[in-house]
């Protein structure tokens, strides 16, 4: 009898010892909100790591960014179950972790799906380092697909490599997949992230390509073949007839999604390299003075980069903000003295974004940013007078803080539409309710904090951005963590961030396929009404007033 009293009594000490197996009892809810918390040891986070078969839970989890936990997830890549294996090369996608890129490196994708193949792809390709390019290129090798090319892509995409660094590349694969309709954009995409490529591909077959692309009605591949035709010296005679006629800006056919015409002629400024020849410059030239303010303010930019001379004096009191901009920060780096007093001017002036440009250029340099000191206690807007005084270190920068809960998370049928009026027109946003940044700027919205924010960061065939303010409802906004995943494709919308979990009030939306973004910036949302007044922005332009519909 003692000893089955002992028995029993052991059983239960033992029992007590083990952590109890959860059930899935839990909303997707309570799962953000403990990835929001990066609350490692909720129970809902430990039933998913040791039940792994819901990929979407993996890619929240991964999220985290934690060692531990991504490891954890890491080992299930040693299931017997396809299904698991999969889940868990997804989750990796957002493991940003030493342990997550070695498991990778080891996965056997020999004997992968074509699913995982995929999800490794991807998620290998964000996380690769130097020494993990040839394995993947090794891996597209063996199997030439969109995905594998993809994942090859994300590993090299800032690193401007050299052709001849992929010397075991397979170039035939590549091209075989540019004359496919369906992966056409993406191979263009990966072979203009490399220098050199015209000792690769000769002019013939760039010209052949272009041709291709412009029958086949893919914006994206036409801006992506002529990208790779401002390579060749060949090209100059077309680039110069492109240019031609840019001086219309007009909304309409020539700026909506299904049209390439102001896309890829102001394609044409941003690509090219610095030709010298006469026909050149005066068609830059003309350009410059044209009426189109967008294909005006790329022709100052492209003027100024490659070191083309002209009369940046002329500019200064031009209709485009930006391009006034841009003249007078030129004139700043050559004769100070010649603008530093309309600078002070408009540093201490009422315009908001005017007296945030002056800022920006007197505040990049010691002599400028003593002209600040000097008048810093003059200045007129109290978010440009913060901001000066942070860039002068007369104030602490404030510790924005990511550990804050997010606002509360809605259902997924739930529906939010934003309704921006811009100095360009009417924008409709439809937001993503999955993501915690759709009801961040929801919130915002609601708060007035978008009201009179300027689009402060234009680059045409890139993004149109906003954010800057002096709103202090939007300056004060906290950061939200990332929720990376979606594709930066054209009309998405972006969390513009500056660094990871730094997301806050300043967003953009894409007005180019921009592959690169994909698994480092959140997609929250996608503009469904009046894209055109995105693709005509200018920077200086207003969020008049946003309301949520």
């Amino acid at each position: 009898m003692r000893l089955f009293v002992f028995i029993l009594i052991f059983i239960s000490l033992t029992a007590c010892d083990q952590k109890e197996e959860p059930n899935n009892i839990w909303s997707t809810d309570d799962l953000r909100l403990a990835v929001d918390r990066k609350d490692t040891k909720a129970d809902v986070v430990y039933y998913h790591l040791n039940n792994p078969e819901d990929k979407e839970a993996l890619f929240l989890i991964g999220r985290m960014g934690d060692e531990a936990t991504c490891q954890q997830m890491a080992s299930h890549l040693k299931s017997e179950k396809a299904e698991i294996r999969e889940a868990v090369l997804y989750g990796l996608t957002n493991c940003w972790t030493e342990s997550a890129r070695l498991a990778l490196r080891e996965f056997p994708l020999e004997k992968a799906s074509p699913s995982e193949r995929r999800y490794w792809a991807q998620a290998f390709g964000y996380h690769a380092k130097e020494e993990d390019v040839p394995l993947l290129i090794a891996a597209f090798k063996k199997q030439p697909e969109t995905e594998l090319l993809y994942g090859l892509m994300q590993a090299i995409v800032y690193s401007r490599k050299n052709v001849g660094e992929l010397a075991e590349m397979p170039w035939e694969s590549v091209f075989a997949l540019i004359e496919s309709d369906q992966s056409m954009a993406l191979s263009l995409y990966f072979v203009n992230r490399l220098q050199a490529i015209e000792t690769i591909i000769p002019y013939k077959s760039a010209k052949d390509i272009y041709t291709a692309a412009q029958s086949r009605k893919n914006n994206d591949a036409q801006i992506q073949a002529l990208r790779l035709l401002s390579n060749y010296e060949e090209s100059r005679p077309m680039f110069t007839q492109m240019l031609k006629g840019i001086d219309s800006c007009e909304k309409g056919e020539e700026t909506s999604l299904d049209s390439l015409y102001m896309r890829r002629r102001l394609a044409v400024l941003q690509f090219s390299p610095k030709w010298e020849d006469e026909a050149w410059l005066e068609a830059i030239k003309d350009v410059r003075a044209g009426a189109c303010d967008q294909a005006a303010y790329l022709a100052v930019v492209y003027s100024l980069s490659r070191g083309i001379e002209f009369d940046y004096a002329a500019y200064i009191n031009h209709s485009a903000p930006s391009i006034a901009f841009e003249a007078y920060a030129k004139i700043y780096d050559k004769t100070p003295q010649a603008v530093q007093a309309q600078l002070i001017k408009m540093l201490t002036g009422p315009h908001y974004y005017k007296a945030w440009k002056a800022l920006n250029i007197l505040a990049r340099e010691e002599a400028g940013r003593a002209v600040v000191m000097d008048h810093v206690n003059e200045i007129e807007i109290d978010a440009i007078k913060t901001d000066a005084e942070y860039r002068l270190a007369i104030a602490e920068i404030p510790n924005d803080t990511s550990q804050r809960p997010s606002p509360r998370i809605i259902q997924p049928e739930d529906e939010i539409v934003a309704r921006l009026e811009t100095s360009q027109g009417i924008i409709k946003i439809k937001l993503h309710s999955e993501n915690v940044a759709a009801v961040h700027f929801r919130d915002l919205i609601k708060a007035g904090g978008m009201d009179g924010m300027v689009w402060h960061r234009i680059i045409p065939n890139f993004v149109a951005q906003a954010g800057q303010s002096e709103s202090s409802i939007a300056n004060d906004w906290h950061a939200i963590r990332d929720e990376w995943g979606g594709q930066h494709t054209v009309g998405s919308v972006g969390l513009a961030t500056a660094g990871r979990d730094t997301g806050s009030a300043q967003f953009f939306i894409n007005v180019n396929y921009n592959q690169h973004l994909d698994g480092r910036y959140t997609v929250f949302g996608v503009v469904v009404e009046g894209l055109e007044n995105a693709f005509a922005m200018m920077e200086g332009d207003m969020i008049v007033k946003a309301i949520i519909e």
